[in-house]
């Protein structure tokens, strides 16, 4: 299993009890936009235009989908994905099903991806 931090949770406590630190997730931050603004585009590439409520259901899905696939919390998932709007939805699937994303250089060849994940546990 990862350790997705090197923060003891008393620092966490500290830090957050100073300011320093909010519990908001980026994952709260897509909620919260696809309830405000749900019609706003959101997220754009080359291929794929989403507002935020379209993306907001497209990571509600990926998340319970990775939990369906019987995931837990704080497995790691590596994701060789180029630069788009799926990786980025991902990622976020990833933090709202409570999973360490590992985001993957796509110019990575087998040996190394086979490194990266045997050493994670992906």
């Amino acid at each position: 299993m990862a350790k997705p931090t090197l923060y003891t949770q008393e620092q966490i406590e500290e830090y957050t009890a100073q300011g320093l630190w909010t519990t908001a997730t980026i994952a709260g931050f897509w909620d919260r936009n696809a309830a405000e603004y749900p019609n706003r585009e959101a997220i754009v590439d080359s291929r794929i235009r989403l507002t935020w409520l379209e993306g907001n259901r497209w990571i509600n899905r990926l998340a319970l989908g990775f939990l369906e696939m019987g995931l837990k919390r704080d497995d790691v998932v590596v994701l060789q994905l180029p630069n788009s709007v799926e990786l980025t939805l991902l990622r976020v699937a990833c933090e709202k099903a409570g999973l360490v994303c590992l985001p993957a250089l796509i110019s990575l060849r087998q040996r190394e991806m086979e490194y990266i994940l045997v050493h994670t546990e992906a």
